[in-house]
């Protein structure tokens, strides 16, 4: 900690935060605050004097968290893609005149060269009245909300394709490709454990079973690849983890929804949008919300897309043909995480994962939480079956 405040006050006597002399750097509250996988954060605030007047400016720092995560899931790479996200890419792609950024004082990334050198400086949004929501899974309105204006952050993609289409696709190669981790079959076990019921309880020949079985035969990183590889006219530069943890809202004074930011671009990359859209819909919307509102969901997200570009270069229609065969991405994130979300027994760590067997890592997934998981992550591959995705994953060639 005194490490990190030492050098914040170098980047404050420096004019980081803006004019006026240095008076401290303070640890702030950290209510509110959202579980982190993958970065240390530390809440402060800096104090600066200008002609009188004290000036404090909360911050939140970030920081490598350790050897596990970096091993695991690159996190160097992830800390240079955010720097390049803030830096360079949003603001060519026009994202800040959607309001959904915090601003980034300061990034430093060495892409592994020295680690413990990693620092993002970022504007603490809590003073605005920004928070995260307070559920795990979001009601209907925060939903809504959010999926316009995942739809004009993607719309931005699309206005760019048509005006200047090399130029997004020389923003998406600023980014540093980062293998998803090797998982020693955690993310296996766990997906396989939703879809048991299933496949129990249909033919041999199920699209259950034979969408477990091309998904089984691959690699992680080659059924993620197979998902996640831009397919055109489709791909945008995607947050890349869209879900709740990362996601801040403001209210008003009837407690709805005005407005949102997005946080944390460490897994932003040139992809499709059903990276973001099946992850969020699954992460964090409950098995009833999913049942009673899902098209609208689809059409709020569309509606976010053409307010920003009346022509993405394909139709609605084609929209959720090319969705369908990739949200089976959404289950698959979802199966591993949001067990940890709702039973903390269940929360596995990369050191965790680290010092596991792939034997041992299989079991976890397979039994850990008990019949509460297996019924969590059986929702999720129900619906997946009920809206043919399972059998539009399974069909799809690509």
């Amino acid at each position: 900690m005194e490490t990190v405040k030492q050098r914040i006050e170098k980047l404050a006597r420096d004019g980081v935060f803006g004019k006026g002399r240095f008076v401290q750097v303070v640890n702030n509250s950290e209510d509110g605050k959202a579980a982190q996988f993958a970065s240390v954060l530390f809440f402060l605030r800096v104090d600066l004097e200008e002609e009188g007047n004290l000036k404090r400016i909360p911050i939140i720092v970030k920081v490598q968290a350790g050897e596990a995560e970096l091993e695991l899931m690159r996190t160097d790479l992830q800390f240079a893609n955010e720097v390049v996200a803030y830096n360079q890419v949003l603001p060519k792609l026009g994202v800040n005149e959607l309001g959904i950024c915090p601003q980034m004082y300061y990034g430093l990334a060495n892409k592994g060269e020295n680690p413990a050198e990693d620092l993002i400086v970022l504007e603490d949004l809590r003073p605005l009245g920004f928070k995260v929501a307070d559920d795990v899974l979001l009601d209907f309105d925060h939903v809504m909300f959010s999926m316009k204006k995942l739809g004009q952050f993607h719309g931005r993609s699309y206005k760019m394709k048509n005006s200047s289409p090399g130029v997004l696709r020389e923003l998406g190669d600023q980014f540093s490709h980062v293998k998803l981790f090797d998982s020693k079959g955690l993310f296996e076990g766990f997906a396989y454990r939703g879809l048991k019921p299933l496949i129990d309880s249909s033919p041999a020949d199920s699209v259950v079973s034979k969408a477990y079985a091309k998904f089984s035969d691959a690699t992680f990183d080659e059924f993620s690849q197979s998902l996640i590889k831009p397919d055109e006219p489709f791909a945008v530069i995607i947050h890349g983890d869209f879900n709740r943890n990362n996601l801040v809202y403001s209210y008003n004074e009837r407690n709805q929804v005005v407005s949102m930011k997005f946080l944390d671009w460490a897994t932003t990359k040139y992809s499709n949008p059903a990276v973001d859209l099946s992850f969020f819909l699954y992460m964090n919307t409950s098995a009833d919300l999913r049942a009673a509102h899902w098209d609208e969901f689809l059409e709020a997200y569309w509606t976010g897309v053409t307010s920003v570009e009346p022509n993405p270069g394909f139709s609605y229609n084609e929209f959720l043909k090319h969705f369908g065969q990739r949200a089976i991405w959404g289950y698959f994130i979802t199966a591993f995480f949001l067990p940890m979300m709702l039973f903390k027994e269940t929360l596995t760590t990369p050191e965790l994962i680290k010092n596991m067997t792939p034997e041992e890592c299989w079991e976890w997934g397979l039994m850990k939480g008990g019949e509460k998981v297996t019924a969590v992550t059986s929702s999720v591959a129900r619906h997946l079956l009920d809206r043919g995705y399972l059998e539009e994953y399974v069909s799809n060639s690509k």
